[in-house]
């Protein structure tokens, strides 16, 4: 089934956004009330942004046993991994919610993807396509590209980030894919697409696109132009 893009913008502002308002609610609930105040509720907001899960998690354990439950699920972590599965997919476990947020904001939106001699490809939105889209910027890309491909969301850790293995999913080509779907569409320049993994162009304009990138095009989602200067 194909969603309308009202219905699209609305599962997602159920989706994306209630798990969070539901936290911040629980824990306004919990600061009010007179038999725990303030300092209570510090102490809880302090777990709950602990970069540690586990920490995390008792942070969520204690709010749910002052607070009793307050959300569809007893997992918070869970739902809002599953808020962003709805989003970007499976990859979702990989991207940080701003990342995620950043997506989720070209919903709906005419956007290029535009090649910038110095940085590299990156998201601009028509018709004003001064700029970049904030978190969109081509080194957002390609944190993005990086965390997918070595399967996690911090990469602080990791001394080589480019011996991760392709043989499950391309991150080049998924990162771009997401973009143009959420899009209502995405247009790029022959002169671009060569050195992105979308196919293969010559001089007069002439193209052949790799997969998925050419059922995208036959869904209107992708429009190819005709080449343009660098910028």
């Amino acid at each position: 089934m194909k969603l309308t893009r009202r219905q699209l913008r609305k599962l997602i502002s159920e989706a994306m956004f209630a798990p969070d308002i539901a936290l911040s609610q629980a824990i306004d609930s919990v600061r009010k009330h007179p038999d725990y105040g303030d300092d209570f509720a510090d102490q809880i907001e302090e777990l709950v942004n602990n970069d540690d899960p586990d920490v995390q998690r008792q942070g969520y354990d204690l709010l749910g046993s002052v607070r009793g439950k307050f959300h569809p699920s007893s997992d918070f972590e869970s739902d809002i991994l599953d808020s962003k599965k709805r989003i970007v997919g499976d990859i979702a476990e990989y991207l940080t919610n701003e990342q995620v947020g950043a997506l989720e904001s070209i919903i709906g939106l005419e956007i290029d993807l535009d090649v910038s001699s110095r940085d590299g490809v990156g998201v601009v939105v028509r018709p004003f396509l001064d700029n970049w889209h904030p978190g969109l910027y081509p080194k957002d890309l390609y944190e993005m590209i990086l965390q997918i491909g070595n399967k996690t969301a911090d990469l602080s850790g990791i001394d080589d980030l480019f011996s991760f293995d392709q043989s499950e999913v391309d991150p080049v080509e998924e990162v771009f894919r997401i973009i143009i779907e959420l899009s209502e569409r995405t247009y790029m320049s022959t002169s671009s697409m060569d050195g992105y993994g979308f196919g293969t162009a010559d001089l007069d304009d002439n193209y052949e696109l790799n997969p998925p990138f050419d059922q995208l095009e036959k869904d209107k989602k992708l429009i190819i132009t005709p080449r343009k200067w660098l910028r």
